[in-house]
């Protein structure tokens, strides 16, 4: 069987949910692709969502769509300075979030991983725009990570904790209770 790179499946293992994801490297950045779908609360969600990052992992843009409600989604550009816009207008109240994070999907924790140079075994604490699914809400939170070593994370946000080995690309592998990674194994 050929193997198709740039393709991870996960297994939402709390939510009943299988994600593909397809990233591509771009001239000036990467493009991410990603499918959601699964069940929550006995009821069925399909979603979309496309990240462009520049070649630092650091969020331009985000489109997250609801496959079925296709007047629901949320978008937002950034200036990879901590500054978010919906189309033109700022977004004041996730003024300093660098990354996003998406509950759904363990692929958002590559974002920071990616992007920051650890000191091994400082935590580092880091502002986040928060998009819980399927609500398709926003919300500034303060997230920490740290490096074990190398392919090897912990992440925090409030009361949860969770360690991540990460693959060579800094891919999640395995979220504790949460994912499984079904592709590439």
């Amino acid at each position: 069987m050929e193997h198709i790179t740039n393709t991870i499946v996960w297994e939402g293992l709390d939510r009943k949910s299988m994600e593909c994801l397809h990233w591509q490297e771009q001239e000036n950045g990467y493009i991410i692709n990603s499918h959601l779908t699964g069940v929550m609360d006995n009821v069925p969600f399909a979603i979309h969502y496309r990240i462009e990052t520049d070649k630092g992992w650091q969020v331009r843009h985000f489109r997250v769509n609801n496959l079925h409600n296709t007047t629901q989604y949320l978008e937002l550009y950034s200036d990879t300075k901590g500054n978010w816009f919906d189309n033109d207008k700022p977004v004041e109240e996730l003024a300093g979030c660098i990354d996003i994070d998406i509950t759904l999907t363990p692929f958002t924790n590559t974002l920071p991983i990616r992007r920051i140079d650890y000191p091994h075994r400082e935590r580092v604490f880091i502002n986040v725009l928060y998009i819980t699914l399927p609500a398709f809400t926003m919300e500034k939170v303060v997230q920490q990570y740290t490096k074990i070593y190398e392919y090897y994370y912990s992440f925090a946000l409030d009361d949860f904790k969770a360690e991540l080995p990460v693959d060579e690309n800094y891919f999640v592998i395995d979220y504790p209770g949460l994912f499984k990674r079904l592709y590439p194994v």
